[in-house]
């Protein structure tokens, strides 16, 4: 098995741009500003309940557990 691609600063900027024009930007940008910056697989992500990603201030909060 090889070595995964990492994506450049500006490859993650195109991404960013395409998820910003679809269908639930917003869930959709979260989603994968997990993966790239917290290195979350697709079933960590998947599994995850809201009350893991925001406090009860509704602000996110600083560690996923």
């Amino acid at each position: 098995m090889g070595q995964a691609k990492i994506l450049t600063k500006e490859e993650i900027k195109r991404v960013l741009a395409v998820i910003s024009n679809g269908r639930n930007a917003d869930r959709n940008r979260v989603a994968y500003m997990m993966s790239v910056e917290a290195a979350m697989r697709v079933g960590e992500i998947a599994a995850c309940k809201v009350g893991q990603i925001r406090g009860i201030d509704g602000k996110c909060v600083d560690v996923i557990d």
